[in-house]
């Protein structure tokens, strides 16, 4: 089940030591009982537990916060979640909204120009984004996802070196998190520094040797660097550390055709149609529409359904 937080403050518990739960995030609930909720985010980078009345479903959470809205018409924070929400089920001109009001009332307030930027990231107004991304640094000069997303905006415009500075400075802020170093990875990868997004896939997999996300993404940089059968290894290991993993059957099945092996690309098409007909979200498939840029909860490929960099 994913849910949000009923408080953008809210701090998890590891323990006895307190996480920051990063209030932009959703996250998936692992266990409920005795008062509290086990959550964390699919990639792993926070996790902990909260009491119960701390989360609520994902599907009820604009209602709530439209009820603290009504109760409270300058609640900023209210506005900031419902806008956050809103991203994430793609009412870009609501959530736009939304922001507007709460940086109205929270001028200084760094996630909500930060959750504006990428309301208009989404959008593809990139000149608005990269703006709203740099006043939400100005304001918090730490803000890792803020120099990520503003690397990702540079990247869109092709402007490669200022990319790779802001995704390299979110990285130094915030050395161990494996999405920014695989966002770095994917921005290399697609502007033909193979080593170096290489590199990075090696460093994430010593952290990461199970998750399926980081060989397919592996995969397709192989792919990129024309290297078809190192990109069906990578995605058939994909396939063994998680056998559910759909997206991986179609890039073996567009790798598998790029080899000029035609069977075994239908046949990993067809298993993969197969299976998408039993998934509630199923993944994108060739020759339906692009994956949406850059998303509000967007980690590694595959968490929260949206990848971190702009479809290349």
């Amino acid at each position: 089940m994913e849910v949000v937080l009923t408080e953008t403050g809210t701090m998890l518990r590891d323990g006895e030591k307190q996480i920051p739960s990063r209030g932009e995030r959703i996250f998936k609930v692992q266990r409920l009982g005795n008062g509290f909720a086990d959550v964390s985010t699919e990639d792993g980078t926070i996790h902990g537990w909260v009491e119960i009345d701390h989360v609520l479903p994902l599907k009820n959470g604009t209602r709530y916060f439209t009820g603290k809205i009504a109760a409270n018409p300058k609640d900023a924070q209210a506005y900031q979640a419902r806008g956050r929400i809103r991203i994430e089920k793609e009412d870009w001109e609501r959530a736009l909204a939304d922001l507007d009001a709460a940086i109205r009332l929270a001028p200084a307030d760094a996630k909500s120009h930060h959750l504006r930027a990428l309301g208009l990231f989404q959008k593809q107004q990139l000149d608005d984004a990269i703006a709203g991304f740099s006043e939400a640094i100005r304001l918090d000069p730490g803000f890792a996802a803020a120099y990520r997303d503003r690397g990702l905006a540079w990247d869109a415009k092709r402007f490669f070196d200022k990319a790779f500075e802001d995704l390299s400075e979110a990285i130094r802020l915030d050395p161990e998190n494996v999405a920014l170093v695989m966002s770095r990875a994917k921005v290399c990868s697609t502007r033909g520094r193979h080593i170096e997004a290489m590199a990075e896939y090696a460093w994430v997999l010593q952290r990461r040797p199970t998750d399926p996300a980081v060989y397919m993404a592996r995969g397709e940089a192989l792919l990129l660097d024309l290297q078809s059968e190192a990109a069906i290894a990578e995605f058939t290991k994909a396939l063994e550390v998680d056998p559910t993993a759909i997206q991986a059957l179609i890039l073996r099945a567009k790798a598998w055709n790029r080899h000029f092996q035609y069977a075994r690309a239908i046949d990993d098409y067809a298993e993969a149609i197969r299976r998408a007909a039993d998934d509630p979200a199923p993944p994108h498939l060739p020759g339906s529409l692009p994956p949406a840029p850059p998303g509000l909860f967007a980690t590694v490929p595959g968490p929260f359904r949206k990848a971190p960099w702009p479809a290349s």
